[in-house]
């Protein structure tokens, strides 16, 4: 069967929609960024945009949570790991504002510069908000101080942990652990476990991630955005897909490979002049990049899939195994305190 839109009027991406800072990171889907949210646990929102390169598309998720509910003078909303803050997600988090109270604090709970880059901005809409960062920010390849990297002067480092004294600033409604760790030379990984008691919520950055065969909402809400589904499901440079369930399931699915593996064994991948040359035929190609196709599929691919996703089971990104490899005292700190 072939799929349609199920709200046709949602197929375009508006004006609310857009970016005006997307040079800042050039990246997908440049100016054109839309926000969807929804609830995820009692009282916890996510805000999903997109994020990514060669059609190799995946969330990047915001959460804001309620807190101090039955204290009218410290209600509010605490808001983790933020978005663009484009007219369409201010509209989406008003509607909490009204409901839920001011923006009370913002946090930054990682230094890598896909969550840098939005959460200056963010937390300049709000500035009676305290905002929040973790302490190891860096930029490459000169070390900038946090003003030159688009923070906002009322910024503050999150103290490490909020057992301690210093870091107990939640009232008691959530608990934070910071986990550090020096992957090599001029760099820093930090992320944030943040406790939400009231729904037993647990909220992490990169750390952890999850993902079952269907793809998520912000991929196929838009047409502009399920291209990338229908371009990874292609078999060949010039397949025509249609817009299938089992297409859009199939071009996620490569899309997870791809993002978690560079080179899944599933994928056989050709960056030799080969495919360019093929690409440079055909400058036209409906979808860009000339229809560059340097993936083949092998029969393994759904077992590889199946493997990694493990039916939605939470795991950790290959690639933050090998940065949290390099401390492991470390790491087990951190999951003792947080488990």
């Amino acid at each position: 069967t072939v799929l349609q839109p199920s709200k046709p009027a949602l197929a375009e991406i508006t004006s609310d929609s857009y970016w005006p800072l997307w040079t800042s990171l050039p990246v997908a889907p440049f100016k054109r960024r839309r926000t969807i949210r929804y609830e995820v646990g009692p009282g916890v929102y996510a805000f999903d945009q997109m994020i990514g390169i060669y059609y190799v598309h995946v969330p990047i998720r915001m959460s804001v949570i309620p807190v101090h509910q039955d204290d009218p003078n410290k209600r509010g909303l605490v808001v983790f790991g933020p978005v663009a803050p484009t007219k369409e997600c201010l509209i989406l988090m008003q509607e909490l504002i009204d409901k839920y109270g001011p923006v009370r604090d913002i946090i930054l709970p990682s230094v890598a510069v896909e969550h840098k880059v939005n959460a200056g901005p963010f937390a300049r809409q709000y500035p009676n908000a305290n905002f929040y960062i973790c302490d190891k920010q860096y930029a490459f390849p000169l070390n900038l101080p946090n003003s030159f990297l688009g923070l906002p002067s009322w910024t503050k480092p999150l103290p490490r942990s909020s057992q301690t004294p210093e870091g107990d600033i939640w009232g008691g409604e959530l608990e934070h652990e910071v986990v550090s760790v020096k992957p090599g030379i001029g760099s820093f990984y930090q992320d944030v476990a943040l406790f939400h008691k009231a729904s037993k919520t647990m909220l992490v950055c990169d750390a952890v991630f999850a993902v079952n065969g269907d793809p998520p909402k912000i991929l196929t809400e838009e047409e502009e955005y399920i291209r990338a589904l229908l371009w990874h499901a292609r078999e060949s440079k010039d397949d025509v897909v249609a817009d299938t369930e089992e297409n859009r399931r199939k071009g996620w699915r490569r899309i997870v490979l791809l993002f978690n593996f560079f080179f899944p064994g599933s994928g056989r991948g050709d960056l030799g002049p080969g495919p360019i040359i093929e690409a440079l035929k055909t400058p036209g190609f409906e979808n860009g990049w000339g229809g560059w196709k340097p993936f083949t599929w092998g029969d393994d691919e759904i077992k590889d899939f199946e493997t990694f996703s493990a039916n939605g089971k939470s795991t950790i990104l290959p690639i933050i195994q090998i940065i949290l490899s390099r401390d492991p005292k470390e790491v087990q700190r951190w999951l003792d305190v947080i488990s």
